[in-house]
């Protein structure tokens, strides 16, 4: 190919490149306009808002089992804004700049990128929902696009590696693998040493810098161990590797079993539909991975390091911390996705038309067929979030505005939907099972010893908060309230209450992907002298 025609093929791909990262800034931002946050994206959001500094949400954090950076960067946010909004449209941001640093820099095919750019973790659970997963993704890429520079940057390389390990706790296996690599290329490339060895500092440095970061997120770690109720670690067992396997075919095979116009998250299509089909998943699974682990190598042997020390590591993290969901087998997805591209970085070594010739054909056939596959699952995704609500909080505190209500008291039962509606509140609301005001919902002990509180002693509790200077108090529930009578369970109907007092239900929001349906109540304290039907439809 002579210069003129690499100038525009080169012209081509950029053009193609920005065209790319346009529509899917484009379809990702409707996405994230029609989606419903729930509990677990606020969760953050109010942690930031309630933190009067960096000291205070480093305190406020101690419960939870997250590193802070991306709640640092909420903290900031809060400080412009305490509307949640501007939280998704920051993780847009996020999302597509590591959508534009994939395309930008990696050497996939136009398929393949555009394949990446619409698939299930890209569009939908990275970018849609509001959570910590997406710099991750970034922080891999801008890695991987580091790597390539010559000479290399060590101290931004290291920076990288420190960010990532504050990302998510996930994240930090993958650190660890990242690390590796270079230390791995230290040791094969003479090139690489004579470079450190001329400038000593960037090494020093760069040591620091990671060293630092993961110190910081195990004394976090450490904090959050002794501030809540852990479960017990699933361990290395047959059957929780029989289960870690389950999980990995999920994320090869990330379509979700549809029903009734919606679909179930975290479902599978293939595993959840028999146990014959589970059992074939781990098989197939195990077979992918096996297969990648030979295909990489053939490709490049810093492929092969980077996919099968991450893979590892991060099945190591699922026996010790837990196996997680959907979101958290991204992961292994991001370290394919680089192992891919440092194997498409590697000059080929062979003719090509040889064994490994065919061998890198069979890695990219299986590459474009996963995309494939994750792009089916990702458009299914985003299509039912588009049309069906994905969590109740945001239409219920809607309503509370619309009827005047968002000003009184808001009890929310249980706790932990109480950070859905004080997110979209902007405001703290009183958690009726801890008995205590929240923004965010601190999952300490307190939380833990109220689980599960039956309605009844709920509604008895609220019912005598009610003076005459707090005479209406608002009830969320996540269900219909049930009183126990007995063995059996009856409606709130049933419910003796005082004749000064009344319970009064408003609205219900049932619709939800997420568990996050939800039950208004007026409770209120009737004027002295005035007896009403006590319970009212």
């Amino acid at each position: 190919m002579n210069a003129s025609n690499r100038a525009s093929a080169t012209d081509h791909h950029q053009t193609f490149a920005w065209l790319l990262v346009f529509v899917f800034a484009v379809v990702s931002l409707i996405g994230v306009r029609h989606h419903e946050m729930w509990r677990d994206e606020l969760q953050a959001w109010t942690l930031a808002r309630d933190s009067s500094s960096l000291a205070d949400l480093w305190q406020n954090m101690r419960p939870e089992p997250h590193p802070m950076l991306w709640h640092t960067l909420l903290f900031f946010l809060t400080r412009v804004t305490r509307n949640p909004v501007a939280m998704q449209y920051l993780h847009w941001l996020i999302a597509v700049a590591a959508v534009c640093m994939f395309v930008a820099f990696s050497r996939f095919s136009m398929l393949q990128k555009a394949l990446f750019c619409f698939g299930y973790y890209p569009l939908y659970e990275y970018s849609a929902i509001a959570r910590n997963y997406s710099l991750g993704m970034l922080l891999v890429f801008l890695f991987c696009a580091l790597l390539r520079r010559e000479p290399r940057n060590y101290i931004a390389l290291a920076l990288v590696v420190g960010l990532l390990s504050c990302a998510h706790f996930y994240d930090v296996p993958i650190a660890w693998t990242l690390a590796a690599l270079l230390v791995f290329d230290y040791v094969g490339n003479q090139d690489e040493r004579e470079h450190l060895r001329q400038h000593p500092r960037l090494a020093i440095v760069g040591i620091g810098v990671v060293v630092s970061c993961q110190a910081f997120v195990a004394v976090q770690l450490w904090r959050c161990a002794g501030q809540k109720t852990m479960e017990t670690s699933p361990g290395l067992h047959l059957r929780n590797v029989w289960i870690a396997l389950t999980w990995m075919w999920r994320m090869f095979f990330p379509i979700p079993l549809i029903d009734a116009g919606t679909f179930g998250w975290n479902t599978n299509l293939w595993a959840d539909t028999s146990q014959v089909r589970q059992d074939l998943a781990v098989v197939f699974s195990g077979t992918l991975v096996i297969v990648f682990l030979v295909l990489f190598w053939w490709r490049s042997r810093r492929a092969f390091l980077l996919y099968a020390l991450g893979t590892f590591l991060l099945l190591v993290t699922q026996f010790t911390i837990g196996f997680g969901s959907l979101r958290h087998m991204g992961k292994y997805y991001l370290v394919l996705l680089a192992s891919y591209w440092i194997a498409t970085d590697a000059s080929p070594s062979s003719p090509v038309d040889g064994p490994s010739a065919r061998g890198r054909h069979l890695l990219s056939g299986l590459v474009t067929t996963i995309l494939v596959i994750h792009v089916v699952a990702g458009g299914i995704c985003y299509w039912i979030d588009l049309r069906t609500v994905f969590s109740a909080a945001k239409p219920t505190v809607q309503f509370l505005r619309d009827n005047h209500l968002a000003d009184k008291l808001i009890a929310v039962a249980p706790d932990a939907p109480a950070t859905a509606i004080s997110g979209y509140l902007g405001r703290k609301v009183y958690a009726a099972d801890s008995k205590r005001m929240v923004g965010f919902t601190p999952e300490d002990r307190t939380y833990y010893a109220n689980l599960d509180k039956p309605d009844d002693v709920v509604v008895r509790e609220v019912l005598g908060m009610l003076s005459d200077a707090t005479n209406q108090i608002v009830l969320i529930t996540r269900s219909r309230l049930v009183i126990a009578q007995g063995q059996n369970s009856q409606p709130l109907e049933a419910l003796s209450v005082p004749p000064d007092r009344r319970i009064i239900k408003l609205a219900q929001f049932p619709e939800s992907i997420t568990d996050e349906k939800f039950f208004v109540y007026l409770v209120e304290k009737l004027p002295t002298g005035r007896s009403l039907n006590p319970l009212e439809p």
